[in-house]
């Protein structure tokens, strides 16, 4: 028995020798490299997708109308409704410490 499994030993020893010739790569199959050479591609190709997205989302949000014009509307809207008598000294001042507040 003993000689039996040493001679199998042999015998696979001896294949993975045949095998492991330059270019011929025993655990690792041909297509194995270039399937996991695509899936690495595909992956920072989508990190980088995602990265970009954020980096637009980022610049859109910081180029919206927050001050300027959209600011002076809304003071304008607010002396409007104090005008009107719709709201108080009170809320008006409250209003436009919040609106300017957010400058």
């Amino acid at each position: 028995m003993l000689r039996a499994l040493l001679a199998l030993s042999l015998a696979g020893a001896a294949t993975v020798e045949r095998l492991s010739a330059p270019g011929i790569d025993v655990f690792l199959p041909a297509t194995y490299d270039l399937a996991w050479s695509a899936v690495l591609l595909l992956s920072l190709a989508g990190i980088l997708a995602v990265v970009a997205w954020g980096v637009v989302s980022v610049r859109r949000r910081a180029a919206a109308p927050v001050g300027g014009q959209a600011v002076e509307a809304r003071l304008e809207h607010l002396d409007r409704l104090h005008a009107s008598g719709r709201i108080s000294d009170a809320e008006r001042a409250d209003a436009r410490a919040r609106l300017l507040g957010t400058l």
